[in-house]
């Protein structure tokens, strides 16, 4: 681990990025590199109960945090 900080600190000081929804056959921009990562069933159930997912590519680590629409908040 390189810069440790804890995950309720990053997610405090930043609003978050939201995703643009593509298709398969889209355009995108790589910027300066690209990765693809899967979601799995039981990472979305995760996201559900509030919990968060964390990834990195060995230089720049990503928070994925859920958001549920208005409709789906209890």
């Amino acid at each position: 681990m390189i810069t440790a900080i804890k995950v309720n600190e990053i997610i405090e000081d930043t609003s978050g990025d939201y995703f643009e929804i593509v298709s398969k056959h889209d355009t995108i921009d790589a910027l300066y590199g690209l990765e693809h990562r899967t979601l799995t069933d039981n990472d979305i159930k995760a996201l559900k109960e509030g919990n968060f997912l964390y990834c990195t590519d060995g230089e720049y680590a990503q928070i994925i945090s859920y958001d549920p629409q208005e409709s789906e908040k209890v």
